[in-house]
């Protein structure tokens, strides 16, 4: 027997529903590549769904428990998107605050002028014939 759009529409919340809490998980632990790759398997759920829900609307087939776990699902989704914007103005900060001390480095560099044994600084040979 062939699949309902009631029964896909459950089948794609949970999933869009696990997907959720893997992503928030991920972006609470600084793992920011992988919530990106899960960002894009919902991608995937989020093209889909609102067409099932449109037409169950439409046939007046969406049940309140369906209606509930949409309403639940897309709170989820608000406080994940709020948590992701929050870690990038965090990194962005970060990032900026890098560039600035890298700036003030280079800018300190002319004046203290170059070591006489450049980058590596004394040759060990030469310490241990002075010793």
């Amino acid at each position: 027997m062939a699949e309902t759009s009631s029964e896909r529409l459950e089948r794609l919340l949970t999933a869009l529903e696990q997907l959720c809490a893997q992503e928030s998980f991920l972006i609470q632990s600084d793992e920011l590549a992988e919530a990106a790759k899960v960002q894009q398997r919902l991608g995937v759920l989020a093209v889909e769904i609102p067409t099932l829900v449109e037409g169950l609307r439409k046939e007046k087939k969406l049940g309140q428990q369906l209606a509930a776990r949409l309403r639940m699902v897309i709170a989820t989704q608000e406080k994940t998107t709020a948590l992701r914007s929050a870690k990038s103005k965090e990194l962005r900060a970060a990032l900026d605050e890098t560039g600035a001390v890298s700036s003030r480095a280079s800018r300190l560099r002319p004046v203290y002028g170059r070591s006489p044994y450049g980058s590596q600084g004394p040759k060990p040979s030469a310490l241990d014939a002075s010793g």
